[in-house]
Formats: C-alpha cells, structure tokens, sequence
C-alpha cells in the first residue's frame, strides 16, 4: 500500500474565512486550486482547497466555531529555502512568531542539528496564522551552514 500525504483541513469562522484565504495566498503565495459552497453543519459554508505546490493542499471549511478543534492539530510545516525570509513576510502582514507550543515570542527562529553521523539539520520558525494553527517553516542545513 502507498500513502501520500494529501491535505490539512482548517476550519475559520465564516468572518475569518477571507483572511485565512489571504494568508495563505498573498502572504504565503500559494495558488487557490478550487472554490465551492456545500451544506456544512446544516448552513451554507465557503470551501476551498489551495494547493501547496507538491500534491499536497490546505482545505478550508469556513463554518468554525471561535475556539472548536483547538490543537487537534499542532502544527503543520513548509518546506523552504529561506525561513527568515518567510518570518519577515508573515510579520510584514502582521501575524506573530510563536513557539512550538503557541506562545508569542519576538524571534522564533533556531537551528537545530538533530544527529552528527549522518548530519541532519534544520533551520525552523513559527508563526501563529489566521486561524491561529501554528505554521512551521523549515530549511534544511547542511554542516557548513552551522
């Protein structure tokens, strides 16, 4: 059996719909792959699904409840070339670097070198988007970047 990871479905309320869609495609970059209203919970909800470039999506479902499903999922992460660069951009529009865990912190960025033999480090930092889901970015390092 093969498995892929296919998409992390988020759930704003329907006043917080449009701005989780902006973070996700004006902050962030990504692409909307498809709009479309469904009978969610009995009411009339926007949906869509943006695609994250490699196979994998967001689902936005914008019937949430103000603090229903928190830390069902803790995080989810992108992979990039440039973390700072993706902190920058997010703290230009106004969302927070956090911790792993949440809280705001003024810097979230760190390098963390997981084993020697073989080398495996990342670059990381946190920031709390607009659904307040924590979004993970990650870089890969090689040794001589640490």
């Amino acid at each position: 059996m093969n498995l892929k990871f296919h998409h992390v479905a988020l759930r704003p309320t329907a006043e917080n719909f449009d701005r989780t869609m902006d973070f996700y495609t004006n902050v962030l970059g990504f692409k909307i792959a498809r709009e479309w209203t469904s009978k969610l919970d009995g009411v009339m909800t926007r949906c869509a699904m943006i695609d994250v470039e490699n196979g994998s999506a967001i689902e936005i479902f914008g019937n949430g409840q103000a603090g229903k499903n928190l830390e069902t999922i803790p995080h989810f992460a992108f992979e990039t070339d440039d973390v700072e660069a993706c902190l920058k951009k997010c703290r230009d529009a106004g969302y927070l670097e956090c911790s792993p865990e949440g809280k705001p912190v003024e810097n979230s960025m760190i390098d963390l070198v997981f084993t020697r033999n073989p080398f495996f480090a990342m670059k990381i930092g946190f920031v709390i988007g607009a659904c307040g889901e924590i979004v993970e970015f990650i870089q890969h390092l090689s040794e001589d970047e640490i």
